[in-house]
């Protein structure tokens, strides 16, 4: 299925104590037009990915009254294995539709709903796992478009299943899902 794996036991431990975090995504404004470019996420550590979900609505909070145009997201170079910190992070453009209980991040009170910004979201080969679960979520929101090339078809959710050594198999057990709950095979297409 191209998506399952055997991870070791030192990746898990770096995976769970936060060592493999990246960092926040660089957001700026120009001429009224908000960019957001998104690098995947990896890592476990409940803490880090709050720390992680609250810096990215911070960062979109602080742009938001430049942007009157809408958002540019690119996803081209996002990558990863774990799509609710980003999916968390980006809740108000998404139309704030995310439990917090899935990073334990509400949005913030204060923060604008963006559910009716206009978003145009780029994707690529290496748009691949967290961002194209992010892709899809932003896919079928009515003013967002989708533009680019096709994503590498790495999207579908992969848990993980512990081994006695403290190694894991990640395997896949369902396909990805749109915002709609439509399952989603392969790559995701602009």
């Amino acid at each position: 299925d191209r998506r399952s794996y055997f991870v070791p036991a030192a990746r898990i431990k770096e995976f769970w104590a936060g060592t493999s975090q990246t960092p926040l995504p660089v957001v700026r404004t120009d001429d009224r037009v908000g960019y957001v470019t998104m690098p995947g996420y990896s890592g476990g550590d409940p803490d880090a990915m709050r720390a992680y979900a609250k810096g990215v609505q911070s960062r979109l909070e602080s742009i938001t009254p430049r942007a009157s145009c809408g958002f540019v997201v690119d996803l081209r170079e996002a990558s990863g294995h774990h799509a609710w910190p980003m999916l968390a992070g980006m809740s108000l453009l998404l139309g704030g539709g995310l439990p917090s209980d899935t990073t334990g991040v509400p949005p913030p009170p204060s923060f604008k709903d963006l559910a009716a910004a206009r978003v145009a979201v780029l994707i690529g080969p290496r748009t691949w796992g967290s961002g194209e679960a992010l892709a899809l979520a932003l896919r079928g929101r009515s003013p967002s478009r989708t533009f680019g090339q096709p994503t590498a078809g790495l999207q579908s959710p992969v848990p993980g299943f512990p081994l006695s050594d403290g190694a894991m198999m990640l395997l896949t057990t369902a396909p990805a899902a749109d915002r709609a709950g439509r399952p989603h095979y392969g790559r995701v297409e602009p």
